[in-house]
């Protein structure tokens, strides 16, 4: 077994997978680790997307997986659980049994500039994430912070506060933009997730969640939030989207996603995400955006 120290050494090893390369989002420092063992690879990052994680690379039924798997188990502890490629994983149980069950079936979804479709382009001016100065950088102002993303007969220009066509600069001019939020919106947001998303990973204040954007009603009301969550530096991730079941049916979501994968794709490179696979609504809304799919799969240490 050897270590990879350094987040180059992941992208040679795997090709560049995003899976791996953005579990590895803390190398070399900040608690993540990666080893490699034949042609197997994995990453093992804590506190990333809710879990300790383990992400696993190489052929299905490679027998370097299964003991890579337990040599880093004693490195880190078993609470890393595996997940990767979902035939994989089902192999790897397969080859560790009494050490290793099945924890469930999920997609994992990825856009880059090549495969992103038109209309995900990046907001302009360009996303302010945490770092980024610019006045009340992130705020709803305009111009000065960073501007909506607008549909419909909603859009408008934001080069100016007033006059024809521009964007009032004390609220969003129309339900269907996006904006980032402010950091005092916390626990509008929370709100919001505890009826539209009570299962959400992303939460306001938690670790690794940078900004949520949200969309208001003609009212003020937040609707529809979702969040810039674990975002690796080559490697966007979004989280916590969910829309108040009175505002579905209106293409909120879309909005919402559309906004994050470009303003995330503007600062990343690559922007992903990970979906329940029986949640088809969401599924055709990121396809439509340019995302490709993939069967992936999580497992778990059997209870003693």
């Amino acid at each position: 077994m050897r270590e990879l120290r350094h987040l180059e050494e992941v992208v040679s090893a795997t090709g560049g997978d995003d899976l791996l390369v953005w579990t590895a989002q803390r190398l070399p420092r900040g608690g993540a680790r990666a080893w490699t063992l034949g042609e197997a690879v994995v990453v093992a990052c804590p506190q990333v997307s809710k879990h300790d994680r383990l992400a696993v690379w190489g052929r299905a039924g490679d027998p370097s997986l299964a003991a890579l798997v337990r040599q880093v188990w004693r490195e880190m502890g078993t609470g890393y659980r595996p997940f990767g490629d979902r035939e994989v994983i089902h192999r790897l149980v397969e080859r560790m049994p009494g050490d290793l069950g099945p924890a469930g079936n999920f997609t994992w979804m990825t856009v880059d500039p090549g495969t992103v479709r038109p209309g995900a382009a990046s907001p302009s001016p360009p996303y302010r994430g945490a770092g980024h100065e610019s006045g009340a950088a992130g705020d709803r102002r305009c111009p000065s912070g960073p501007a909506p993303l607008l549909v419909g007969a909603a859009a408008g220009s934001c080069s100016s506060p007033t006059g024809p066509g521009s964007v009032d600069p004390r609220r969003p001019s129309a339900p269907e933009a996006a904006w980032l939020l402010d950091p005092g919106a916390g626990e509008e947001v929370a709100r919001v997730l505890a009826v539209a998303n009570p299962d959400a990973y992303a939460r306001p204040g938690m670790p690794g969640i940078s900004r949520w954007a949200g969309i208001r009603d003609a009212a003020g009301r937040l609707v529809t939030v979702g969040a810039d969550a674990w975002s690796a530096p080559a490697v966007g991730f979004i989280g916590g989207v969910a829309t108040l079941p009175e505002a579905r049916g209106s293409g909120l979501a879309g909005v919402i996603c559309r906004f994050l994968t470009g303003a995330l794709l503007a600062r990343h490179g690559r922007v992903s995400l990970m979906v329940d696979d029986v949640n088809a609504a969401a599924l055709a809304v990121y396809r439509r955006l340019g995302y490709t799919r993939r069967l992936v799969a999580a497992s778990r240490v059997p209870d003693a």
